[in-house]
């Protein structure tokens, strides 16, 4: 994602086990099951990229894989854009480049990833 820390090299993986988000949308705070894992999110046109990054790490999550709401269109990269807006208007939950200072606009300090809805549909199907 455009707005958190890239995901190290290989020589230093981000490594912890994979949780599904609960709730999986990430529409409010995460469970604390969360706490150390890779959460498995899934896209939804209610909640933003970045709130959903932010109440991953909130969970004390290493990471996030938000798996994508629908076949199409492909893949993008996940930005700052839907939610500068938000914070333009005032909303605490809402995004906006900070240039990395801490607070509500403050970017996460996780990665996140976007994958296809048919991986993230086979990985949770994996972890029932």
């Amino acid at each position: 994602a455009a707005f958190c820390p890239r995901l190290p090299p290989s020589a230093h993986p981000v490594c912890g086990r994979l949780v599904l988000g609960c709730p999986p949308t990430a529409s409010s705070a995460l469970a604390p099951a969360c706490a150390g894992a890779i959460v498995l999110l899934h896209r939804c046109d209610q909640v933003d990229f970045i709130q959903k990054v932010r109440r991953a790490e909130s969970a004390g999550a290493v990471a996030a894989l938000i798996a994508n709401h629908q076949d199409s269109p492909p893949l993008h990269t996940m930005g700052w854009k839907a939610t500068v807006k938000a914070a333009a208007a005032g909303d605490a939950e809402g995004g906006g480049d900070t240039g990395g200072r801490e607070g509500p606009g403050a970017a996460p300090g996780i990665p996140a990833v976007m994958i296809s809805r048919h991986d993230g549909m086979a990985l949770q199907a994996a972890l029932q």
